[in-house]
């Protein structure tokens, strides 16, 4: 009867102590993607921000933006990409990002070629995952200038962020 009980009240131990641990995953897991996203957020209106009150936009701020691992900006001139990105954007690039304007415009309805009459800069987020699988957190916007338009697209992986759970899922099945 001891015996029983011992392994009765263990087990029972035992799947409470699984619970537990899983609901503080699920916790850790939804605090990182949060602030994942806070992350993403911040720099994209720090970018924004840059683009509404610069006339001209310097080829050494685009190479300081666009040598960042995870935060990909893609710029056009009144519907037309900048020089810039001729010289810097590979082909694999260039589909992801048509991809991610379709779906702006097909999901979104954020036509990034179709400035509004309003004169106000609009844009919105969403996550894409793009035709090789990859996940992206991706705003498509427009901000009117004395000139037109541009019209942006931002895309960061959630390479890093993928990468993050993992070693938390790991670190919970080794403890």
């Amino acid at each position: 009867l001891h015996v029983r009980l011992t392994a009765f009240f263990t087990l029972i131990t035992g799947i409470i102590f699984l619970l537990l641990t899983t609901i503080c995953l699920l916790f850790a897991e939804s605090s990182i993607k949060q602030s994942n996203h806070a992350s993403f957020l911040t720099n994209l209106n720090a970018v924004i921000l840059y683009l509404q009150e610069q006339g001209n936009i310097s080829h050494q701020w685009l190479s300081q933006i666009q040598h960042r691992e995870d935060f990909k900006l893609y710029l056009y001139d009144n519907a037309v990409p900048l020089s810039y990105q001729s010289y810097h954007v590979d082909e694999t690039e260039h589909a992801l990002v048509k991809e991610a304007i379709q779906q702006a415009r097909d999901n979104y309805d954020m036509d990034i070629f179709m400035p509004s009459s309003e004169h106000i800069s609009t844009h919105t987020e969403f996550t894409f995952r793009a035709f090789d699988g990859k996940e992206y957190e991706t705003s498509a916007g427009i901000i009117p200038n004395q000139n037109g338009y541009l019209s942006f697209i931002v895309l960061s992986s959630h390479a890093g962020l993928r990468h993050q759970l993992r070693i938390l899922r790991l670190a919970v099945i080794a403890a």
